[in-house]
């Protein structure tokens, strides 16, 4: 599948749809700031041109199919030049909802994030986005009008099918898998912030991803076989496949999905899974080193996991 690149400012859905994007198996990025060790917007002050910012997080880019949230709304015209075949997704928020919520999240804080003042340095003068009690609604209102007038001129010109406007709190999870060409998803979940046991943010578990499908496992097990290039079908049939207990079944689909995108570590636990539940403790072992190996050793696996506790 192409890219896609989520444009629209934080405070607009930017982690529930990445989880949406998660739960259908696609390598999903929200708000890119730790790639390999390294804190990418530690690495920036949010002044430097956008071909910079560009090719320091490309790296991170690379490694994901969904990438939302700051600093990746003003990153729109990179993003087409890199990627001239990938979709971009805009969730439209009415512009005084938003424009409250997003303050009563800065005013949290002090100062803007060297992300954040990327995201709105081409709406709000520089002199004012330093400390983010320089900002009021009124001027965050106007940047958010500003910036989708921007992303219309910018597609109208370049390519109106690409970019995809849905309205946040609308149902628009079935359109959005049609216009993408995947099985019907009921809805994009609600994701808020909470917080963990150390006060840190933390990501809700979301559920089995089986549960938010409006479709049976024929119906999936069916556009699976019409589309044989596509590994994120196989992987959502094996899911709900295990969840009715096929197992047998559940693991020719996850094996399909590891042979065709090895390097994607959800089908390589999913195959985990179906082995464990199948009681084939010599596949699930081998299923276990072979994910090890994909992550570099023990070491590997470590580093992975502790990353992944630093973005959740």
């Amino acid at each position: 599948m192409s890219r896609l690149f989520v444009l629209n400012f934080h405070r607009t859905g930017t982690r529930s749809i990445s989880e949406f994007f998660l739960r259908l198996g696609w390598r999903a990025v929200h708000y890119p700031r730790m790639l390999d060790g390294r804190d990418l917007e530690r690495e920036l002050d949010g002044t430097e041109p956008n071909e910079v910012v560009w090719s320091r997080i490309l790296p991170a880019v690379l490694n994901h199919d969904v990438c939302s949230d700051v600093p990746f709304p003003s990153l729109y015209r990179e993003a087409y030049r890199e990627f001239p075949d990938a979709r971009f997704l805009y969730l439209h928020r009415d512009a005084s909802d938003w424009a409250k919520a997003a303050h009563r999240f800065l005013s949290q804080r002090t100062y803007f994030t060297p992300f954040e003042r990327i995201q709105y340095r081409d709406y709000i003068p520089a002199e004012r986005l330093r400390r983010t009690c320089d900002v009021d609604v009124d001027l965050l209102k106007a940047a958010h009008v500003a910036h989708f007038e921007s992303l219309k001129r910018y597609f109208d010109v370049h390519a109106p099918e690409r970019l995809l406007v849905h309205e946040l709190g609308s149902d628009f999870g079935f359109e959005l898998c049609r216009q993408l060409g995947f099985p019907p998803y009921v809805d994009v979940p609600h994701v808020g912030r909470t917080r963990g046991r150390h006060g840190g943010k933390r990501r809700p578990s979301g559920g089995d991803v089986s549960r938010s499908l409006a479709v049976s496992a024929d119906t999936l097990i069916e556009s699976a076989r019409s589309r044989p290039d596509s590994p994120h079908l196989r992987y959502l049939a094996a899911t709900f496949l295990l969840r009715e207990r096929r197992r047998k079944e559940a693991s020719v689909f996850a094996q399909e999905a590891v042979a065709q995108r090895p390097e994607h570590l959800p089908y390589r636990r999913l195959a985990i899974r179906v082995c464990l539940s199948r009681g084939s403790l010599t596949e699930a072992a081998r299923a276990i080193a072979s994910y090890i190996r994909q992550v570099g050793g023990l070491a590997g696996l470590f580093r992975h996991l502790a990353l992944a506790w630093v973005r959740d």
